[in-house]
């Protein structure tokens, strides 16, 4: 789980919030891209469902609690995030708030409007929101536009143990893809003036020039970390186990007055000429298609109310017959409704009284073989489906 999450927060002067925050791509431990998410400022609101996950409640929300900090921010856009971290940066100055927010501000303000310049944070202050974290460094910018960024990630790449430190890089290459090298590495010093000059020294590779703090900001990356490993993943599982009855709603069938057998003709009918790549036509409009004709259905389908102890009855005795006739490779059984009082122990009888699973009625199925009553039968029988409901006294 390398790179969790890296913020880089750009402050503006003139913006009425603190900053635009862009997210690298940057894969989150429960599998999704953080940077699909907060590529339009304005959806800040996601939705998750295409990253649905049964178990992963928590997570999403903890990727959420984080971007609903920047959901009032008056933002238009966010900028693209590159490859190159740095972008046209040649100079990393590593900070915290250690330093005094005094201090902090005197650096921004001699370097605002600098674009050599990027000052790094490695997160925010333990237990700060992320809009307040923003907020309290967008409050020390008085002049200018100084570039700020919150990004755990150069830390770890830099091997920052102590603040200030400023590393030197090299400058971007016309493609702006070459890997950036490392000139100077410099602890103890924010003068960017002073490193430029000695930089060229070898002993500046790696030099202590002055006195150094602790970095006292928690590493954005290990927080997120740390949040997703305190859910108790098991217990998710039980809860969703749980829950997963009363969330279910059916679709309702009256029971079967008489019993009748009619048959569906599945024929359909081209709309439009099908051909190949290479012009060959496969169907033309008007054609008449029967899937019967290309597939054979070779199995046979009980819908039922698997709550209803008579249509269960019937079932049975019904599905006796059908395996007698030892002519379908398949039987499937369908309910159009469960206990949700008893839930999972119901379903348990349920199947194993059958000694098969049971499933959901759809809208599809139910639709395709325009059911009207249950318990019914589908089967095939010369091209045609055959539907048998059966009554129940």
């Amino acid at each position: 789980m390398n790179k969790l999450l890296a913020a880089h927060t750009r402050y503006f002067k003139n913006s009425v919030v603190a900053s635009i925050i862009s997210i690298g791509a940057l894969q989150c431990a429960w599998g999704f891209d953080l940077s699909e998410l907060v590529k339009n400022k304005q959806k800040a609101d996601v939705d998750l469902s295409q990253f649905e996950n049964k178990y992963s409640v928590e997570a999403k929300a903890a990727v959420n609690n984080l971007l609903r900090d920047l959901k009032d921010q008056n933002t238009s856009q966010l900028p693209k995030v590159e490859q190159d971290q740095y972008g046209d940066a040649k100079f990393l100055v590593f900070i915290s708030k250690s330093m005094g927010e005094s201090y902090l501000k005197q650096l921004f303000n001699e370097y605002a409007d600098n674009p050599d310049v990027l000052f790094v944070f490695r997160g925010i202050d333990e237990g700060e929101s992320l809009a307040n974290g923003i907020l309290r460094i967008h409050n020390m910018i008085k002049t200018g536009t100084p570039n700020v960024v919150i990004n755990p990630v150069l830390y770890k790449e830099h091997a920052i143990e102590v603040v200030p430190t400023i590393v030197k890089v090299s400058e971007r290459g016309e493609y702006k893809k070459e890997k950036r090298t490392v000139i100077a590495h410099v602890e103890g010093t924010t003068s960017v003036e002073w490193v430029k000059r000695n930089s060229k020294n070898p002993n500046t590779f790696k030099k202590r020039a002055g006195p150094i703090e602790k970095i006292i900001e928690p590493d954005l990356i290990e927080v997120a970390k740390n949040k997703v490993l305190e859910i108790d993943w098991e217990e998710k599982k039980k809860q969703a186990m749980a829950g997963f009855w009363g969330k279910q709603d059916y679709l309702d069938l009256p029971r079967a007055a008489k019993s009748i057998k009619r048959e569906i003709d599945p024929t359909v009918v081209i709309t439009a000429d099908i051909k190949t790549p290479d012009g060959n036509y496969v169907r033309r409009k008007g054609d008449r298609v029967n899937p019967l004709e290309i597939r054979d259905f070779s199995q046979a389908i009980f819908v039922f109310d698997a709550t209803d102890k008579k249509q269960v009855a019937i079932v049975k005795e019904q599905l006796g017959f059908v395996k007698a006739k030892n002519k379908y490779k398949k039987v499937t059984l369908i309910s159009t409704s469960f206990d949700k009082e008893r839930g999972w122990d119901f379903y348990r009888e349920i199947t194993d009284s059958f000694d098969l699973p049971v499933f959901k009625l759809t809208p599809d199925v139910m639709k395709t073989f325009q059911l009207g009553a249950v318990p019914s039968l589908i089967t095939a029988s010369n091209k045609r489906f055959v539907i048998n409901e059966f009554e129940v006294k």
